[in-house]
């Protein structure tokens, strides 16, 4: 059995759980550290101990895939909050040289965040001034960047004069600061690579836009990637929270010498153009990005594919999830679910392996599909499923399905039991919860101004029992042609309503 070590970028069950769950399914034996060592939230993992606990279990392996925002910073919201110069994050990148010199044969496999621009005036997992200006800070992003690379009109530009007279210049100062020292670290990741102290690099940009200090970073990685020459062993794309099961994913092929090959379905013409909520390109473009990272390949007709990804795109323009009981005609109009299922029929009926990107709709799944999912009887007969957060989210966590599916040669999704549930975890949290309970519940908080969904401290108790009642409602109502399926011990792991862990029993 192929051993896989695997340093994750947080502790949430999308990175520490979900990616060994599919390299498990397929064989692989995945080691991860626990989650007392990698932090929670905004504590940061204590990267020496995850450090030592590496080069300790490194020897046993011959693959690692690692998160360098864990190693340097101590994960995910540490990498955009913390105050650690550019000569310290230096030396604890440095220390991959350690581990390739100890471990000349592993293969290492990491990856490192471009840090993102949150568009929200919330400081849950950013600092604490963008509770007043983050709004303002993106704003000034986007502008700026704007203004460098093409031109504003005249109102943008009073709009940027009035941006950088409304934003405290400290504040300023401390994030376009701590951009630079990140980036410092990500070109420096670069130069790793190049001297084969890392085999291959995926560089994931974190909620992007079309301008901004994202695209600025992206702009001076790509220019550096162009000197070095590695532009074969490196990888830039929207994403975040996929590329564990991603990279998982892209061992899983590399293991058993597999190149599966991916036909791409829409459900709407324009689909493939439509530029996603918080990504820089379109779909089409994250699709193929998706295909290509986890080592599979596009083909042009669906009887040459291995996995068929059908995705279920937005007519014209994305909105969120919690929105779409009062989405334009655009969602019936410049899209056909109809035909797009009757399409999905057909695949299955002549023994395709189909997974389904649900990403109509950001943050949740498309009531609507899921409906006609399961009056045709079709959620057991597709292999992979999702719908959350963003659509690189999706996207990777459901062509990493796919993969699974096809290394192990499944026809049925029902024939392996930890796939299975991968699939129907997906489906209750995407479409269950995000779609559903947990717009009723933010509704419900945002009532009651004493509570803060992003805060919820001494609540936690309430409302994660709470989330189990309504979702377990939900399942009963919607998914009982799938037998006896319910969630147990819901837990809230970053104490906020947006991200869910829980026991899925089936049977």
């Amino acid at each position: 059995m192929t051993r896989v070590i695997y340093i994750p970028l947080d502790e949430r069950h999308c990175n520490l759980i979900l990616p060994g769950q599919i390299g498990a399914t397929a064989g692989l034996e995945v080691i991860t550290p626990g989650a007392d060592i990698i932090g929670q939230y905004k504590m940061r993992g204590n990267a020496d101990v995850v450090w030592s606990w590496l080069i300790d279990n490194a020897p046993r392996c011959k693959y690692a895939v690692i998160s360098l925002d864990m190693l340097v910073y101590g994960g995910l919201v540490r990498s955009r909050k913390h105050s650690m110069t550019t000569e310290e994050c230096s030396e604890r990148l440095k220390r991959i040289k350690r581990l390739r010199e100890s471990n000349p044969d592993l293969v290492i496999i990491a990856y490192m965040l471009i840090m993102r621009t949150s568009n929200m005036n919330n400081n849950s997992e950013d600092p604490d001034y963008w509770l007043d200006y983050g709004k303002k800070m993106w704003s000034l992003s986007y502008l700026s960047d704007k203004k460098s690379r093409t031109f504003l009109h005249d109102l943008e530009e009073k709009q940027l004069k009035s941006l950088e007279k409304a934003i405290p210049q400290e504040h300023i100062d401390d994030y376009t600061g701590r951009r630079k020292n990140n980036l410092e670290i990500n070109l420096q990741a670069l130069e790793m690579l190049k001297n084969g102290y890392i085999d291959e690099l995926v560089i994931p940009k974190d909620d992007n836009s079309e301008y901004g200090y994202s695209t600025k970073d992206n702009e001076a990685i790509l220019a550096e990637v162009s000197r070095l020459g590695i532009a074969h062993k490196v990888m830039i794309y929207p994403g975040t929270d996929e590329v564990g099961s991603v990279l998982m994913a892209r061992i899983l092929n590399r293991v058993n010498d597999k190149k599966p090959r991916v036909f791409v379905c829409y459900s709407s013409t324009l689909g493939p153009q439509i530029i996603a909520k918080y990504e820089d390109r379109p779909i089409n473009e994250s699709v193929k990005c998706q295909i290509i990272s986890s080592g599979c390949i596009t083909v042009d007709s669906s009887v040459d594919a291995d996995i068929i990804l059908m995705v279920n795109s937005p007519g014209t323009e994305m909105i969120e999830a919690a929105e779409q009981s009062s989405s334009d005609q655009t969602y019936s109009n410049y899209r056909n679910l109809r035909e797009f299922i009757e399409r999905l029929k057909f695949y299955i009926d002549h023994g395709s392996r189909c997974i389904i990107a649900d990403i109509a709709y950001c943050n949740g799944a498309d009531n609507e599909l899921m409906d006609l999912l399961v009056s045709e009887n079709l959620l057991d007969k597709i292999h992979g499923y999702g719908g959350w957060n963003t659509t690189s989210n999706t996207l990777g966590v459901v062509i990493s399905q796919g993969v699974a599916s096809c290394n192990l040669g499944l026809m049925s999704i029902r024939s392996n039991n930890e796939l299975y549930k991968i699939h129907m975890y997906k489906t209750i949290e995407d479409w269950a919860f995000q779609a559903n309970v947990l717009k009723n519940i933010v509704t419900d908080l945002a009532k009651n101004k004493k509570i803060d969904n992003y805060n919820l401290d001494e609540h936690i108790g309430s409302i994660s029992e709470r989330i189990s009642t309504e979702v377990n409602e939900f399942i009963g109502n919607e998914l009982t042609t799938l037998g006896s399926i319910k969630v147990g011990d819901v837990r809230l792991p970053w104490g906020r309503t947006f991200d869910i862990d829980y026991d899925l029993i089936i049977g």
